[in-house]
């Protein structure tokens, strides 16, 4: 497995079209330059790490096929292309989820139909236009349909053309979309959406409580609030609440944002229900007080989970982790601004979110990413 000679001029290619993306992206999901150099800046970070993913993809699979013949002789281990793959790219991070995961679908061997939201169709259609200018030999294994996810669904799902489908979007569509792929005996990735749940632990009166709120008010600013890792269920000590709200007003009114932020308070005990089972992007940020973590522990445990859990806390990670072990979490962040984004960073857990660097492909559900500052 080797990485296409035409890759470098890849990379070029989509660097001279820097502007030419902006102008798309702005016009369809409303992003201004902070929010498109944050995207950006991801995806280059990915495009860079990429050739060293491929060539470690190929080291696992040398080693894992010797083991194989080792146990079973004359058996070999092909690495998993499952031909043909409807991706279904999310609306709300075209860049940098369609370059990344599209490379890696394809360094894999399948061929992909990419049926972005048609909100999002012309900022899509110039990548992969970029795509078959670059990469010659995969110009036939990349197609695009313009009819938008559900439909396209209908198309090469329930028509049995496909053999995966990868799908990123709106965790409401779930149940339907795994029905109708197990219907059809189809392969299902899904990446979802859900609330980022954040978790500030300092004791009163410290400076860290201020920065935890600038850290908060700025995440919540990025890409208008509409990142899966958007910070909207934060938990503070209820010491600290008075304290912590004074810090993120005086964040927020210094900071210039289209986004009005506004705050909601709750305890741990007394949760409504569709706060942590809904994603919300209407500008609020839920307050949760608690007193012990074992309160924000006995509260997670009746939801299900997949996406982060980000701590601001002196705390060693391991007795974090340790705690919420039960919590079937993808990412665990600790003194990292929520809205963290790292393309080549693989996401752990059961990969409800984030794209995965090509060696994480098969084993991106088996293990929980713990990032530090």
């Amino acid at each position: 497995m080797n990485l296409p000679t035409e890759y470098e001029e890849f990379v070029c290619h989509i660097k001279s079209n820097h502007d030419r993306l902006f102008e798309l992206v702005a016009h369809e999901s409303q992003y201004d330059k902070h929010d498109f150099s944050f995207l950006w800046a991801d995806m280059l970070h990915f495009l860079e790490l990429f050739p060293k993913s491929v060539q470690d993809l190929a080291t696992i699979q040398r080693d894992m096929t010797i083991a194989t013949e080792k146990v079973c002789k004359g058996a070999s281990l092909q690495w998993l292309p499952w031909g043909k793959v409807l991706f279904c790219p999310a609306s709300n991070a075209v860049i940098p989820v369609v370059p990344s995961t599209v490379l890696s679908l394809l360094i894999c061997g399948n061929s992909v139909v990419i049926a972005p939201s048609r909100r999002t169709l012309a900022s899509v259609k110039h990548i992969i236009a970029i795509f078959k200018q670059c990469f010659q030999n995969w110009e036939k294994s990349i197609s695009f349909s313009e009819r938008g996810g559900r439909q396209a669904i209908a198309q090469f799902v329930e028509g049995r053309r496909v053999r995966l489908l990868w799908f990123q979007g709106d965790s409401t569509h779930r149940s339907m979309v795994a029905q109708k792929c197990m219907d059809n005996s189809v392969d299902f990735i899904y990446e979802g959406s859900g609330n980022c749940l954040t978790i500030i632990d300092y004791p009163d009166g410290t400076e860290k409580i201020a920065e935890a709120a600038r850290t908060i008010v700025r995440a919540a600013m990025i890409c208008r609030g509409q990142l899966c890792t958007t910070p909207r269920v934060v938990f503070i000590r209820h010491n600290c609440l008075k304290e912590f709200k004074e810090h993120l007003v005086t964040s927020a009114s210094s900071i210039l944002s289209h986004r009005k932020l506004v705050f909601c308070e709750h305890s741990a005990d007394a949760i409504p229900a569709n706060v942590l089972e809904e994603e919300h992007s209407d500008g609020r940020i839920y307050l949760i007080t608690f007193e012990t973590k074992q309160e924000i522990l006995n509260c997670l445990l009746n939801y299900r989970f997949g996406i982060q859990l980000a701590f601001f806390t002196d705390e060693t990670s391991d007795s974090i982790i340790h705690l919420f072990s039960k919590i079937n979490v993808s990412r665990y962040l600790f003194n990292v601004s929520p809205v963290f984004q790292r393309s080549a960073v693989a996401w752990g857990g059961y990969g409800f979110s984030g794209p995965n660097p090509v060696s994480t492909l098969l084993n991106k559900s088996l293990r929980t990413v713990v990032v530090h500052e």
